[in-house]
């Protein structure tokens, strides 16, 4: 499995790695040295189409505007991400809210 796109691949597991398949290949390429690959989508555009990524496992997302049109704080909104992206790819993650990324990461 590989988590992005054709685009541009964050990271893969390491079954994929086997093969050759790392970050920041091309998925197009990726797929000639896998060809059973298997993309997760990233599920941050949703929420914030300007996300920050920081690192291959990481990035700061601004929900303001998710949580104002949807009524919800951002705490459930967080753990809405949470529950979406075990649902939708097996993994578990965490997340931080807090009105800057120093503590929302402290959070996390």
């Amino acid at each position: 499995m590989a988590v992005s796109s054709m685009s541009m691949i964050s990271t893969a597991n390491y079954e994929a790695r086997k093969f050759g398949v790392c970050a920041a290949m091309t998925g197009f390429i990726a797929l000639k040295l896998c060809p059973d690959l298997i993309f997760i989508p990233t599920v941050f555009w949703d929420y914030d189409p300007n996300f920050m990524a920081a690192s291959l496992d990481e990035a700061y997302l601004d929900i303001t505007k998710v949580c104002e049109k949807r009524s919800i704080t951002g705490a459930e909104n967080a753990k809405e991400l949470r529950s979406r992206v075990y649902e939708e790819t097996g993994l578990t993650c965490s997340a931080g809210v807090a009105p800057n990324r120093l503590l929302a990461k402290s959070g996390s």
